[in-house]
């Protein structure tokens, strides 16, 4: 296989691992914040994260399980 060809394809495979990691965290996330909560979820990534970046983290994953993908 010719090196540009490789690299396309590694290229195409890198964009569809990264959406399915997307999907992948929303669902995870979605399912903590109905069982616990959106402020608990927050609150727990916040420990790691802070709480500005725990928002932004939980509000994208909501949006993206709601079809915002």
């Amino acid at each position: 296989m010719p090196e540009d060809k490789a690299i396309d394809y590694s290229m195409a495979a890198g964009g569809v691992m990264a959406v399915l990691d997307r999907i992948g965290m929303s669902a995870v996330i979605g399912s903590f914040t109905k069982q616990f909560g959106k402020k608990a979820v927050i609150d727990e990534i916040a420990k790691d994260t802070g709480k500005s970046a725990a928002r932004k983290i939980v509000d994208s994953a909501l949006s993206t399980s709601a079809g915002g993908l």
